[in-house]
């Protein structure tokens, strides 16, 4: 019993001793709104068949570690292709250049570019149809470098992800998530 009693006054004790000790910071944080200044990247997104766009990818002047980039994953048909549509902003683009990774050890496993760039119908983007000779395999993801060369030679990465998926049904499931969105702001519908 004494042992007991003389246990939990030293512990009061040592409460009250240490707690003069410990230091209290208090900080006040100021949330500032900064307003960003206007895109001047050329931005891509993805077109899959029927010109369904996907992923916007927006443009790194560096070259960044591949395997961070999570945000985003590019379905492959039987094909294995797609187009790149280029938003060019202030640069005139000349040359796509893109590397396919393992996703397991960055092993290049196909790299290529791309010299003819189309115009779409209304002029206002170019395009750049990449297509994989190497059969990949269904269901494995791979990394993707996707390079825009400048007319003055700059180079601007993006990087993705894909993924050669038979029957996807992804029409279906991004026509569903449209209509999904659209629904409350129209009450006819919802």
């Amino acid at each position: 019993l004494y042992k007991t009693i003389i246990l939990l006054a030293v512990f009061v004790g040592s409460l009250f001793y240490f707690s003069d000790d410990v230091k209290v910071e208090t900080r006040q944080e100021r949330l500032e709104t900064v307003e960003m200044g206007e895109v001047t990247y050329p931005t891509i997104t993805i077109l899959l068949e029927d010109n369904i766009e996907v992923n916007r990818l927006h443009g790194y002047s560096n070259n960044v570690d591949s395997r961070m980039s999570r945000d985003a994953i590019t379905p492959l048909n039987e094909e294995q292709s797609f187009k790149v549509c280029i938003s060019e902003n202030e640069y005139e683009i000349k040359r796509v250049d893109y590397e396919l990774l393992s996703i397991y050890d960055d092993n290049i496993i196909e790299t290529d570019n791309i010299k003819a760039l189309e115009q779409d119908e209304l002029k206002e983007h170019k395009l750049a149809k990449i297509k994989f000779k190497t059969p990949l395999e269904n269901g494995q993801e791979y990394y993707m470098h996707i390079t825009l060369v400048t007319n003055k030679s700059k180079k601007i990465n993006y990087y993705t992800r894909v993924k050669k998926i038979d029957e996807s049904y992804y029409k279906e499931k991004l026509d569903y998530v449209k209509d999904f969105n659209r629904a409350p702001f129209n009450k006819d519908e919802s």
